[in-house]
């Protein structure tokens, strides 16, 4: 499924240094996850792995340009 979003594009707005927590891979999980701090509007999750696991965890994707749901 594409969602429409460039990886790369996230990657140089959001430095390391802006990461929040950091939830490296584990292979029971399947998956990882950064969490950034969004000055003035909270927390935002991205999280990376294998599709099928990663989507059964959400019941929607927020996008810039849309709300996706599942």
């Amino acid at each position: 499924m594409d969602l429409g979003e460039n990886y790369d594009v996230v990657r140089c707005e959001v430095p390391e240094d802006r990461l929040y927590k950091v939830y490296t891979f584990n292979s029971v999980r399947k998956s990882m996850s950064s969490v950034v701090h969004l000055p003035n509007r909270g927390y935002q999750l991205y999280t990376k792995g294998a599709s099928e696991i990663v989507l059964q965890k959400y019941a929607f994707v927020l996008l810039l340009s849309a709300l996706k749901e599942f």
